[in-house]
């Protein structure tokens, strides 16, 4: 005798076969999962990727600890530089004046030595004279 298939019986009997090869599929996964998890292996790369966080965190805030360091001496050193400058202005200006009055003084001795010359020609006009 021939079964006819119908359409029905034909989808029911695939949908059977996918909702067993779904289920087979959901508990090997769920073996894969809990073997997985749960091996020697996955233990010590947990561990491991724990350990490597920890260590991700600590050389970040050494990190920021230095960054903060290095900041602190750049505004150290800055406001040296800042100081220097006006210490260097400072001088500058004490110089300018200096020089002038080093001109000043240069000026009178050039004067001075010019009235002495002509006093020492006077001296020797009134000796030749005979007025001395």
């Amino acid at each position: 005798m021939k079964q006819y298939w119908t359409e029905e019986k034909i989808k029911s009997a695939k949908y059977d076969e996918l909702k067993k090869r779904c289920e087979e599929a959901e508990g090997e996964l769920a073996i894969i999962k809990g073997i997985g998890n749960k091996s020697p292996e996955m233990q010590a790369l947990k561990k491991e990727n724990n350990d490597l966080a920890k260590m991700i965190d600590i050389t970040r805030e050494e990190a920021q600890i230095i960054q903060l360091q290095a900041d602190n001496e750049v505004r150290k050193f800055t406001k040296r530089i800042a100081d220097l400058e006006d210490v260097n202005k400072s001088h500058q200006k004490l110089n300018g004046e200096l020089r002038k009055e080093l001109t000043n003084i240069n000026e009178k001795y050039v004067d001075s030595l010019k009235k002495l010359a002509d006093q020492k020609d006077l001296v020797k006009t009134y000796r030749k004279a005979g007025i001395l």
